[in-house]
């Protein structure tokens, strides 16, 4: 799957980032068909998945888009929560951080989700949760 948000290559990690500046309706459509393929990949390989998301550049995010995404994971809920092991939020924002923590607390988490603001402390939270994931891949 070629993907300009998900990069499988450490399957069964996900590292998901846009690098568009700016989240629109086509970057939100090309989420969130990739996301179902994914969903669709775990179904098939019966695995579950680990996402890291960096948005560790991202100052703020529109609220419509939070809330469209946040409304898309409650329609696949049913397969994120079989197919989605953890959820790592890399984001240096202060404010961004306390946003998607708001919406974590509001919603039920797919899975359980980390938000973290520095990569030292990514790695650390990675390596305790996943040591046994973990062959000889680099964060």
């Amino acid at each position: 799957m070629n993907s300009n948000i998900f990069n499988l290559d450490n399957w069964p990690i996900v590292y998901v980032k846009n690098n568009n500046t700016i989240l629109n309706d086509e970057v939100l459509e090309e989420y969130q068909k990739d996301f179902l393929k994914i969903l669709i990949k775990c179904k098939n390989n019966k695995e579950k998945v680990i996402l890291l998301i960096d948005i560790y550049n991202k100052s703020n995010v529109q609220m419509n888009y939070m809330s469209k995404i946040s409304e898309f994971h409650r329609r696949t809920e049913e397969y994120n929560k079989k197919y989605i092991d953890h959820v790592y939020i890399l984001c240096e924002s202060k404010f961004l951080k306390n946003m998607i923590s708001m919406f974590i607390t509001t919603e039920n988490p797919i899975a359980p989700c980390n938000i973290i603001r520095s990569l030292s402390k990514l790695r650390h939270a990675f390596h305790h949760n996943h040591s046994k994931d973990i062959k000889n891949m680099e964060i």
